[in-house]
């Protein structure tokens, strides 16, 4: 509905209208105690996006991501590619100072 219809109402209407019964009552359930056309499109998007394809935490992306092992079958271009899918949501936070010296056998 992005740029389709400026209108905002217009978009909310045909969303709710387009969505089901069933997507249209948990909807309802997860505003109460608004009811669903009270709220503008943008809202409604969000608590749907939220609940039907909620973000992963950032913990399992990290266990996924440190999972990661190149298979026997697998080129160096394709485990790469695993590695930056999964890396996405992982988060890392590092705190370095340049002018220290940091090995990676201080970490182990």
């Amino acid at each position: 509905m992005k740029d389709v219809f400026p209108d905002k109402g217009k978009c909310a209407q045909i969303l709710l209208n387009s969505i089901g019964e069933s997507n249209y009552n948990i909807l309802a359930a997860l505003i109460v105690p608004k009811a669903p056309n009270e709220l503008p499109y943008d809202d409604l998007f969000k608590v749907l996006e939220n609940h039907l394809a909620p973000k992963r935490s950032c913990l399992v992306s990290q266990h996924y991501f440190l999972s990661t092992y190149q298979k026997q079958d697998s080129s160096i271009s394709d485990y790469v590619a695993d590695l930056r899918r999964d890396i996405a949501e992982c988060e890392f936070t590092v705190a370095c100072e340049c002018s220290k010296n940091v090995s990676v056998a201080d970490i182990f």
